[in-house]
């Protein structure tokens, strides 16, 4: 993880910077170079993906939602169930 995070500071993408109320900790923060790669690379993947999902049949979407609501389904009984301190 440490070469990862070296590898992106040294690209100028994050900052390491010291956590305001525990100093044995270090937050890894987008710089604004960081961040609109991220937003330009988020909005690829929507459009990829939104040209992917026009081509569903109206079968394909229903049985697509019908998999969402599943998932919503896990992640809220996962949000209940999980310890708070293994959540990180």
């Amino acid at each position: 993880m440490t070469k990862i995070v070296t590898g992106l500071e040294r690209e100028g993408l994050v900052e390491r910077k010291p956590d305001p109320s525990d100093g044995r900790l270090t937050r890894i923060v987008a710089t604004s170079k960081g961040q609109r790669i991220l937003i330009e690379g988020r909005a690829r993947r929507v459009k990829s993906l939104t040209a992917a999902v026009e081509q569903l049949s109206a079968t394909e979407l229903a049985r697509l939602h019908r998999g969402i609501e599943v998932f919503r389904k896990l992640i809220a009984h996962t949000a209940r169930t999980t310890p708070r301190d293994a959540k990180a």
